[in-house]
């Protein structure tokens, strides 16, 4: 008796997770991967490989928009 209401409980609860996955995948998920997909796309077509000369204006210049960034975050 106390086997079945366990079995019972843990499969309402592998159920709830199922379908809470299922609902995700729907809203959420194929979004998430396309954004995902589009991203790196998007960084190998505008990546540029650093002149090693003007490194370190270079380093100075990413320094100031990533603080920038989140000054702007805050």
């Amino acid at each position: 008796m106390l086997l079945t209401i366990v079995l019972i409980i843990l499969t309402v609860f592998m159920a709830a997770i199922v379908i809470g996955l299922i609902v995700w995948w729907i809203k959420f998920g194929r979004n998430f991967f396309k954004m995902a997909k589009n991203l790196t796309q998007m960084n190998q077509n505008t990546m540029k490989t650093p002149n090693l000369t003007d490194f370190s204006k270079n380093l100075n210049d990413q320094m100031k928009m990533i603080n920038e960034f989140m000054k702007k975050r805050k």
